[in-house]
C-alpha cells in the first residue's frame, strides 16, 4: 500500500473491530477453521508463538436466509494460513519494538475488500465502476484477548490469482472508526444487501491525491451507493453536490464528479 493511502485505508479499523455485521462463528481449541462463505483449510495444530484459539466471524447469513444490509465477500484463499502468518509477524514485530504481545485467543473480523480505480479519465467517461474497479487487497481485523487489535493485510498475487500475505500491524489507526458502522443504521442500506467494499479514486494519476469512500456493491437488480466518510481527504468538498457524511445512489455520486471534473480532463 502507498504512503499516499495510509490514513484512507485505515479508517475502517475500529469500525470492523466492532462489526455488526457478523452471524455465526467457527471456534476450535488448539485449531483455526474458516467459516462458511469463505475457502475451508486444514487444521492448523497450535505451536509456541501462535494462538491457541483463532475463532472466524462471517458476515454471510446462514444458508437460505436473504442478505439484509451490509455483509461482506467470501475471501479467494487460505484465510486460515494468511491469518496464521500475520499473527506470527504482528509478535516478531512487538518483540523487536520492545513490547512483546503474548496472546492466546484471535477474533477475525469478515475479511475487507479494497479496490483501486488508477485511470480516473478513464472511469469518467465510461462511467463503469465495475470494469474500472480492481481489487488490489483484503484488509482482515483481529481482536486478542490481550486488549490489543491488529491487522492484517493480503494483496492479490497477479500469478496465482490468490492473496498472499503483505504485511500486519498491531494496533491499527482508529480515525473515523464509527463511518461504516453510521452506514450500516442507514436505511437504504437496511432495506437492500449490499457487499461493503472501499474504494480508492486516484485523481489525475495522483496529482490531487486519492480519496476513499466506501462503495456498496448491490446485489443484482439494485443501484450500488457511495457513502463518503465523514471528515475524510477533502477533495470531495470541492464538488457541488456531495458532502462528507452523507450516503448517494452511484449514478448521482458518478454525475457529480463528471460535472466538475471532466471539463478539467478534456
Amino acid at each position: 500500500m502507498k504512503a499516499l493511502n495510509w490514513v484512507a485505508r485505515s479508517v475502517l479499523a475500529a469500525a470492523l473491530l466492532a462489526s455488526p455485521f457478523a452471524w455465526a462463528s467457527s471456534v476450535e481449541s488448539g485449531t483455526a477453521s474458516a467459516p462458511t462463505g469463505n475457502s475451508a483449510a486444514a487444521p492448523a495444530a497450535s505451536s509456541p508463538g501462535q494462538p491457541t484459539t483463532i475463532t472466524f466471524l462471517d458476515s454471510n447469513p446462514p444458508s437460505g436466509q436473504p442478505a439484509k444490509g451490509l455483509h461482506y465477500a467470501a475471501f479467494p484463499g487460505n484465510l486460515q494460513e494468511i491469518i496464521t502468518e500475520g499473527v506470527g509477524q504482528i509478535k516478531r514485530l512487538s518483540r523487536v519494538q520492545g513490547a512483546p504481545v503474548q496472546f492466546s485467543d484471535v477474533e477475525v473480523q469478515p475479511p475487507f475488500a479494497d479496490y483501486d480505480v488508477y485511470n480516473f479519465r478513464k472511469f469518467l467517461t465510461s462511467g463503469n465502476l465495475e470494469a474500472e474497479a480492481s481489487l488490489s487487497e483484503y484488509e482482515i481485523y483481529l481482536k486478542t484477548t490481550g486488549g490489543k487489535n491488529g491487522v492484517v493485510y493480503a494483496r492479490m498475487d497477479p500469478a496465482s490469482g490468490v492473496p498472499v500475505l503483505r504485511g500486519a500491524r498491531l494496533d491499527p489507526a482508529t480515525d473515523l472508526a464509527d463511518a461504516i458502522h453510521r452506514a450500516s443504521l442507514l436505511a437504504p442500506v437496511q432495506a437492500g444487501s449490499y457487499e461493503a467494499r472501499l474504494l480508492l479514486l486516484h485523481w489525475m494519476t495522483n496529482a490531487i491525491g486519492s480519496d476513499a469512500v466506501l462503495w456498496l456493491k448491490s446485489a443484482p437488480g439494485g443501484t450500488d451507493l457511495i457513502y463518503i466518510f465523514p471528515g475524510a481527504h477533502g477533495n470531495y468538498e470541492l464538488v457541488n453536490g456531495l458532502k462528507a457524511g452523507s450516503l448517494y445512489p452511484f449514478p448521482d455520486f458518478l454525475a457529480a464528479l463528471q460535472s466538475k471534473y471532466l471539463p478539467i480532463l478534456a
